[in-house]
């Protein structure tokens, strides 16, 4: 059986109330040139793809890396590295045909070894990358050097959607001579950039591919520099003075000021991420710490969720812009179920919740919290933390750096948190992502999951057509309320700052950006 599968999402929703500004780019020339300067709130986490997982690292992967099947603007999946796809009648393997005449950047040619070389290092144990439950490849079957097989381990059929955003292909000969540690100084991929360097801290740099094999891919500029500016004002000041092209990811009060800038301008589009309170529930309920035991009761979850009054913090922080998300799917990705409504705010149903658990005096929630890694990531967890004291729950607030928030959530150790205010993108516009990530016992980020919805999820895989899985998963997604194993809150929307003169299309449902398709004029 062949299947072509291209999940578009439910585009008119998409633009509900965003100010959605789409920068014409004449595709026809395609020389590089100029020097494009973009700030970021964070530096990399890492530079290996697979060992190093974070919100700009995907930034980097898909600006320098290729995947069998890639991704538009819009989250259409287009042909990579893989030219052709069938899939088993069982949804039990994937055979792709790869496209010949690829090189990676230090001139190696890609052949079918790199990608079974890239699955197998994905999913090593010791290398625990994030997103390996997403991938679930039992098995790499090398037909010859440009055909090749993977065997699941369950049936899906929806898996070129992770193929098309989790599987980055890697040199499997150079990496091999030079070893973790020689890529992690030079990382080699076959995408749009190539790598030049990075000082951490301060600033990462790429160059354009010249080579690249799509010639309507290769970028329009000559190199780009992304600097590590963690302090918004300090990003802003830069924007209005001239010494940057692009900021990203901006808070809706700062819209005025930058509006205001004769110089600048802004772009958005809908982020596809469900923002909520993350929760170790899996940890909770193994009993290793005590602290967490309050966690382990639905009622103290949905007691969590009614405590917070979710219209009054998106008017206050967000101008109205962000939209309410009743559980774990986003506005943008999927709607809900006609009966299925955001968590109204109730703070004596959630006291009542607590006093029937047995919390009648509340308990500590310790509430890690960045700052600048997200937009409104500190002031939306201080508003949420006075929710949460008002019916009792005494919150500890600790502010940490993007990088060490990371070390601590894969940590599973005790420095983990009761709850952190984190936004989780659905990869490629698919609600799948949006409960494998963390709600799902294979999933290596696995916070919380049960035998009833771990079903679910794995039925859901066997549905490829949206009139087929939308009803499924907005049934899920009723569930996941019911269980509320999150602190559910809202979609955010993006906004990005953008010098005059700099013609960007932001990307839908995404929180990277695609720097080949950003010109100077």
């Amino acid at each position: 059986m062949r299947i072509s599968i291209l999940i578009k999402g439910i585009v008119a929703l998409m633009a509900v109330t965003m100010i959605l500004v789409v920068m014409p780019i004449d595709s026809s020339a395609r020389t590089p040139k100029g020097d494009l300067i973009v700030l970021f709130g964070s530096d990399l986490e890492g530079v290996d793809p697979y060992a190093k997982v974070g919100r700009f690292q995907e930034t980097l992967l898909k600006n320098m890396y290729d995947y069998l099947y890639n991704r538009d603007g819009y989250n259409h999946t287009n042909p990579g590295l893989a030219t052709d796809f069938e899939i088993s009648d069982d949804c039990m393997s994937y055979s792709f045909t790869l496209r010949k005449g690829v090189k990676f950047h230090n001139g190696e040619p890609f052949t079918a070894e790199d990608v079974k070389f890239s699955i197998e290092y994905a999913l090593d144990p010791k290398v625990a990358y994030s997103y390996a439950g997403a991938i679930q490849v039992k098995d790499v079957e090398i037909v010859d050097d440009y055909h090749i097989k993977f065997h699941l381990e369950k049936p899906n059929c929806i898996m070129l959607n992770n193929i098309a955003f989790r599987l980055p292909i890697m040199p499997k000969d150079y990496f091999e001579k030079v070893g973790p540690d020689g890529f992690t100084q030079k990382p080699v991929g076959t995408g749009r950039f190539k790598w030049v360097e990075w000082k951490r801290q301060e600033y990462w740099k790429l160059a354009a591919n010249e080579d690249y094999w799509n010639k309507d891919e290769v970028p329009y500029v000559k190199t780009v520099t992304v600097k590590n500016v963690p302090e918004m004002s300090t990003r802003v000041a830069m924007m209005k003075a001239g010494e940057a092209h692009l900021m990203v990811d901006f808070p809706p009060y700062m819209l005025k000021e930058i509006k205001a800038a004769d110089n600048l301008q802004v772009v958005s589009a809908p982020s596809g991420s469900v923002v909520r309170m993350w929760q170790p529930i899996a940890v909770a309920q193994a009993g290793t710490f005590p602290e967490l035991n309050p966690m382990k009761d639905v009622r103290v979850r949905q007691a969590l969720n009614y405590a917070i009054d979710r219209e009054s913090i998106v008017k206050a922080l967000w101008g109205g812009y962000a939209k309410l998300a009743p559980a774990c799917v986003p506005l943008s990705i999927m709607p809900p179920a006609s009966d299925l409504k955001p968590y109204p705010y109730d703070p004596e149903k959630a006291k009542k919740l607590l006093a029937e658990a047995g919390y009648p005096n509340g308990f500590t929630y310790h509430m890690l919290v960045t700052s600048g890694r997200y937009a409104m990531d500190r002031q939306s967890s201080e508003a949420i933390a006075a929710y949460f004291n008002q019916i009792g729950v005494k919150t500890k607030l600790e502010f940490v750096e993007g990088s060490e928030w990371l070390r601590r959530m894969k940590s599973r150790a005790k420095e983990l948190v009761t709850g952190t205010y984190h936004p989780l993108t659905g990869t490629g516009g698919h609600p799948d992502f949006l409960f494998t990530f963390d709600l799902y016992d294979s999933g290596f980020w696995n916070m919380f999951s049960s035998a009833e919805t771990d079903k679910l999820i794995e039925a859901a895989r066997g549905l490829s057509d949206p009139k087929d899985f939308i009803p499924f998963y907005q049934n899920l997604d009723k569930k996941m309320y019911e269980l509320a194993p999150r602190v559910f809150l809202w979609e955010p929307p993006y906004f990005h700052a953008v010098a005059k003169g700099v013609h960007y299309d932001p990307v839908i449902a995404s929180m990277w950006t695609r720097f080949w398709d950003i010109s100077i004029d």
